[in-house]
């Protein structure tokens, strides 16, 4: 199928269903534009390396990798990508331990 130039190849054991094939398939595209979407409008609201004093490498006690902002490398929920484990910014918060928490809830 065509239409505004884009072609939609419907493979043949589809093809006395190719307008539900063609609909699943744009629902699957455009959700997944969404994510894309949601993801670049979640990074913009992160604070730059300018603003958060990010310096490339912290102390023993004071890295990203011991932040409670800290998801992995390149991810962190306040600080702008690339982010290194051995880095630190103004904006730490070191992270409980496992002990900690079960601490503070009682278990």
């Amino acid at each position: 199928m065509s239409d505004n130039g884009h072609t939609i190849h419907v493979p043949a054991k589809f093809a006395r269903h190719a307008r539900h094939y063609i609909e699943g398939y744009m629902r699957g595209y455009l959700g997944h534009f969404d994510k894309r979407e949601a993801a670049r409008a979640r990074e913009a609201k992160k604070v730059t390396h300018v603003a958060a004093d990010y310096r490339q490498h912290g102390t023993a006690e004071r890295h990203c990798a011991r932040c409670s902002m800290f998801r992995g490398v390149n991810d962190c929920t306040t600080v702008q990508a690339p982010i290194s484990p051995q880095a630190v910014c103004k904006l730490f918060e070191k992270r409980e331990s496992r002990v900690q928490q079960r601490l503070r809830k009682g278990v």
